[in-house]
This record gives structure tokens, C-alpha cells and sequence, in this order.
């Protein structure tokens, strides 16, 4: 019976685990920025969490960057065993600037070369995303477990040869469908069973869910 609009942790540093957020909380993101149920940026360690919240949102407005993944917005160290049950599903987007980037346990992060960022993470839950009439949008990034990883070329941090951590042993069973009326000159739409976009390593994932744009 929780209704959350922000998160239970603004900045995690320590070690947050053994939580389970069940179906009768309300999650309700409303505007543009960073969004989740735990963390909205993890610097530590989430481990066994596990989130059922049906996500349903109509009519938001995205004017810059909106970034979402249930467990965290942004996480840079680690995630491990942790499962979402829950769909999520925006419709009448009016998506006029900036990227979305959306994953069913995490939104975007990255972690060190060879060390674990993500592992034996599971999303059960449908994710969908369908714009107002007429609306374009910019970039999307898109995944059934993880968002998308930083790019070399826009990360000030990262050497040219760098790779983002590793993505290991992660579940997707949700279907993942966006819809908008098509891409302005230099847009993406990187959407995918696991993982949007990586720059990182990603071993003996699984999706299992359809993937449709």
C-alpha cells in the first residue's frame, strides 16, 4: 500500500537488498527526469529485490531525458538477483526532446571492465511505450532487463578500448513493443529482449519474450 512517485533511496552507497515491493503499491512517474522503486542511482550494491508494481501512465510529457528501470534509474557498481513482475505502459507520450531509455530491472549505468554489473536479474513484466499521434521522438533505448550501458564516445571516464562491466545471466520474458510515426535524422531506436544498448559485455543471457517497433 505504498504510492511512490520518486524512490525509497535518492543515492545508494552502502548495500541495499531483501526487498519486495508487492502489487498493491502504486508507482506513478508523472514528468521527465529519473524514476524508480528503489534507487535512483545506485553507487553500492542491490541485491534480492524483487518488484510486482504495474506501471501505467498516460499522456506524459518528455522534454528532456527520462530514465526508468524499476530496481534503479542509473546504477554504477553492482545489481545482482533481482526480479520484476510488473508491466509497464505509457501511452499518448508526447516525447518532444530528449532520450528514453527504460529497462525492466535497470534504466542505464555502467561499471568497470570485467567486473560484474548486472547479474541473474529477471524480467517477467510487458513493457510498452506508444507516443501521442504524430510524435517522433529522439532516441530510445529499450531493454526487457537493462536500458542501455554508456557510449565510449560521450563518457569523459572511459578509455577508447573501455567495455562497461559485464552483463551476466540475465532473464527476459516480457514482450517489449514501442510505437511512434517514424525517426527524425539522427535518431535511434535501440530496443532488444535483454539489453537496448551495450558497451559492454553480455554472457548467457536469455530473452524469451516478442520484440516489436
Amino acid at each position: 500500500n505504498w504510492t511512490v512517485t520518486s524512490a525509497l533511496f535518492a543515492d545508494n552507497r552502502g548495500t541495499i537488498k531483501n526487498i519486495v515491493v508487492d502489487n498493491t503499491c502504486v508507482w506513478a512517474p508523472a514528468t521527465a527526469g529519473d524514476h524508480a522503486l528503489i534507487a535512483l542511482k545506485n553507487n553500492g550494491i542491490i541485491s534480492g529485490i524483487s518488484t510486482s508494481v504495474d506501471i501505467n501512465v498516460s499522456a506524459i510529457e518528455i522534454g528532456s531525458a527520462f530514465t526508468c528501470g524499476p530496481v534503479a534509474a542509473r546504477s554504477y557498481k553492482q545489481v545482482f538477483d533481482c526480479e520484476n513482475h510488473g508491466d509497464f505502459t505509457i501511452t499518448g507520450m508526447n516525447w518532444t526532446s530528449g532520450s528514453v531509455t527504460f529497462g525492466g530491472v535497470v534504466g542505464y549505468g555502467w561499471y568497470k571492465a570485467g567486473e560484474t554489473l548486472l547479474a541473474n536479474c529477471e524480467n517477467n513484466g510487458d513493457i510498452k511505450v506508444v507516443c501521442a499521434d504524430g510524435i517522433v521522438g529522439k532516441n530510445a533505448y529499450i531493454g526487457g532487463v537493462f536500458g542501455s550501458t554508456s557510449q565510449n564516445k560521450y563518457n569523459s571516464r572511459a578509455a577508447a578500448t573501455d567495455s562497461f562491466g559485464v552483463i551476466y545471466n540475465c532473464v527476459n520474458t516480457g514482450d517489449i513493443h514501442i510505437e511512434r510515426k517514424g525517426l527524425d535524422s539522427g535518431s535511434y531506436a535501440n530496443i532488444a529482449g535483454v539489453v537496448g544498448y551495450a558497451e559492454a559485455d553480455v554472457i548467457g543471457c536469455v530473452n524469451k519474450g516478442a520484440v516489436s517497433y
